[in-house]
Parts: C-alpha cells; structure tokens; sequence
C-alpha cells in the first residue's frame, strides 16, 4: 500500500479511535500542558486536529502539522485554529547563515 492510500484509509477511521473519544484522555493532556491564554502551540503529527481543538479555547493561536492532506481534510479550520501540510522532517524554517 503507498503511503497515500494508507493515509486516506487512516484517515476515514481515525476520529473512532478510543483514545480520541475518551475525555479522560483530552483532560490529562490539557492537564499536563499547563496552557496559558497567552500561549501558541504547534501540535506535530496532529491528524483530524483532535488537540488542536481540544486547547484551542484555552490559548491565543494554535498551529496543526500533519504530513497527510487527507488527515487535515477532517479538520476544522476556524477562529484560533491553524492546519500546514508538511513533514516535520523537511527543513520548515529558513536557516541563514551568520556573517
């Protein structure tokens, strides 16, 4: 299977999975964040945006990267909520060299 294909099937199911609808889950990770109004947070490898929804209230701007278009297909993007498209392992920042 390419890896496309493994990301879109991913994807269709990827909001039934029991750790994305178990609340216990979503408030120890809140709990364990410690966010703050004044925060911006990027959430790596963050599929449909299960986090990024989950803290969006709780800080300024919040940023989901994700290397599967399909996984952010399924997300939301509106008010504080930010979706990119890229792989964390590609260079994502301009690195210029010091004179």
């Amino acid at each position: 299977m390419n890896q496309n294909k493994f990301w879109k099937t991913r994807s269709e199911k990827y909001n039934n999975l029991k750790w994305v609808n178990d609340d216990s889950y979503i408030r120890a990770f809140i709990r364990a964040g410690g966010f703050k109004k004044t925060d911006l947070v990027l959430d790596v490898g963050t599929g449909t945006g299960v986090i990024v929804h989950a803290i969006s209230p709780l800080v300024k701007e919040v940023i989901g990267l994700d290397v599967s278009r399909d996984m952010l297909e399924h997300s939301n993007w509106k008010d504080n909520k930010y979706f990119i498209r890229r792989d964390i392992r590609e260079s994502i920042f301009h690195i210029s060299k010091r004179i």
